[in-house]
C-alpha cells in the first residue's frame, strides 16, 4: 500500500474495532522498514532466531525482538572464553541514528 491507503485502511481498521474512540487530535506517521532474515529452505519466515558463522564473522537475525534474548545466549555459546578479564573496551561512543518518530512527518488521521 501507499501511504495515503496505509493510512485510510487503519483509519477504517481503527473506526471498525474502536468505534468510540475519539479520533480528534489523533496524528500518525509511517516509513517503510526492509525486514532482513534469514532464508530457509522452504521460503517461508524463520521460526527461530538465526545465526550463520563462517570463520570469524557471525551474522544474527533475532526474527522477533522476543527472541533477542536467545539469540544472545547461542552467539556467546560459540564465542570462545575472554583472554582476560579486563572491564568494558574504552572507547568513543558510536553516533546513534535519529529515532523514525523524529523525523517522520506526521499528519493528522481519519
Amino acid at each position: 500500500m501507499d501511504e495515503a491507503q496505509l493510512f485510510a485502511h487503519a483509519c477504517e481498521e481503527l473506526r471498525h474495532s474502536l468505534p468510540d474512540l475519539n479520533l480528534a487530535g489523533l496524528e500518525w506517521a509511517a516509513y517503510h522498514i526492509d525486514r532482513a532474515e534469514a532464508a530457509t529452505r522452504t521460503g517461508q519466515m524463520p521460526d527461530d532466531a538465526q545465526i550463520i558463522a563462517e570463520g570469524n564473522i557471525v551474522t544474527a537475525w533475532p526474527t522477533k525482538l522476543a527472541l533477542a534474548p536467545r539469540l544472545a545466549q547461542r552467539i556467546l555459546q560459540l564465542l570462545p572464553p575472554p583472554a582476560h578479564a579486563g572491564g568494558p573496551v574504552q572507547g568513543p561512543a558510536p553516533p546513534l541514528a535519529r529515532a523514525p518518530w523524529e523525523t517522520a512527518q506526521w499528519r493528522p488521521a481519519c
